[in-house]
């Protein structure tokens, strides 16, 4: 027999929808609709999941949203055998970090630009670095960022 894994099964769910965390995320909505034209609505709520983590005081780092997702779901634990196990696979786990899984096309360098220029309006960061695996990327969204700023 073989165990069979989706990816959605694995990523983390938030579940913060507090008022004050509500505000901050939708303090940006008019941003956000210029940024997203109506046809990427899907762009808009990735930049809301992202930031509603960034700002949510109920998880003060990605350690703590893991563990109540590896409470409240099933298919985490079928996947790993025990929490610290789990939580050991877990890069920047003492840390707010966020992941961007959009395919390719989709508009990525929106939903970080988004993001970032949410972040630095709110003072949450000074900086912000994007990786980028070639040069040629690079240089798309250096001109990109700059024509959007």
């Amino acid at each position: 027999m073989s165990l069979q894994f989706r990816i959605a099964d694995q990523l983390l769910s938030l579940d913060d929808t507090r008022d004050a965390t509500e505000e901050l995320v939708h303090k940006y909505d008019a941003f956000l609709n210029l940024l997203c034209a109506d046809r990427y609505a899907f762009q808009r709520e990735a930049v809301r999941v992202a930031w509603r983590f960034l700002v949510s005081n109920k998880y003060p780092n990605l350690e703590m949203l893991a563990r109540d997702n590896w409470n409240a779901r099933d298919t985490i634990r079928q996947r790993h055998e025990r929490m610290d196990l789990y939580l050991a696979k877990m890069p920047l786990s003492d840390r707010k970090a966020v992941s961007l899984d959009l395919a390719t096309g989709t508009g990525k360098s929106f939903v970080m630009y988004g993001l970032a220029a949410i972040a630095l309006a709110e003072g949450l960061v000074d900086r912000v670095l994007v990786l980028c695996p070639s040069l040629t990327i690079e240089e798309g969204l250096l001109e990109k960022f700059t024509t959007l700023a």
